[in-house]
């Protein structure tokens, strides 16, 4: 207990440089988001937003330590190393989701609380479980170390979390790679029902949905605190990068 204190001004303190660095963007972007609210109305136009925050603020959470070679000093304290970062994914995580929330609460104060804008914040827990699987595949992939983890991420995302989407809707047109991308795919789909059963729009979504959006990121957490436990017992891989 005595060392939560200062680990928690540790991880704080990361998180806030990592927002002074990238303020620019984040700011942009929060700004950006809450206008396309206002002139284009609700639909979940607020989720790449966040997603966007995501990619922003996590990319180089773990990867920036191996480049600069600052990893070799976490691996002299008595911890488990990925227990630093997977602190940090949390503040991360944490900031990207109060990103979120300001930029539905700028829509709707500049709105004066239109019923459109309201639904925005009503929908956010399923804006949060998209901008949550993003920090978890950012993390994963910075984990190995990657320079720039973004693109990995974005082919995720994007390119593979579209092909996992029409693997689900139109199976045959993928063929034998089918089962893999549906599986692998981005948790578009479960977000969608969830906003749309949260905003009176649709049913409730399924068990299997609801699991999904707490599996998909839990995976790709753990696949880079594995990473970095295998990592950690080769000391020489953390050495900084040209």
């Amino acid at each position: 207990m005595r060392a939560l204190g200062p680990r928690l001004g540790l991880c704080m303190s990361t998180v806030a440089t990592l927002v002074r660095a990238r303020a620019f963007v984040v700011f942009s972007t929060i700004a950006a988001g809450a206008l396309v609210i206002v002139v284009y109305g609700a639909a979940r136009t607020h989720f790449l937003t966040g997603i966007i925050l995501g990619l922003t603020l996590a990319h180089g959470i773990v990867a920036d330590d191996f480049r600069r070679g600052t990893i070799l000093l976490w691996l002299q304290k008595p911890r488990w190393p990925a227990g630093l970062y997977l602190e940090r994914a949390a503040g991360v995580t944490a900031t990207v989701w109060a990103a979120h929330a300001l930029v539905l609460l700028l829509a709707i104060a500049l709105t004066h609380g239109s019923s459109g804008a309201v639904r925005t914040l009503i929908q956010l827990p399923a804006g949060m479980a998209l901008d949550l699987a993003t920090v978890a595949v950012v993390f994963g992939w910075s984990a190995l170390g990657l320079r720039p983890e973004l693109i990995p991420s974005l082919l995720v995302i994007g390119v593979l979390g579209a092909l996992g989407s029409d693997a689900v809707l139109a199976p045959e047109t993928m063929g034998r790679w089918a089962p893999f991308l549906a599986a692998q795919r981005f948790p578009f789909r479960e977000a969608y029902r969830l906003s749309a059963w949260l905003d009176g729009s649709g049913p409730p979504p399924a068990t299997t949905a609801c699991l999904r959006l707490m599996l998909y990121p839990a995976i790709w957490i753990g696949l880079g605190a594995l990473i970095l436990g295998l990592r950690a017992r080769r000391p020489h891989l953390f050495a900084a990068e040209d």
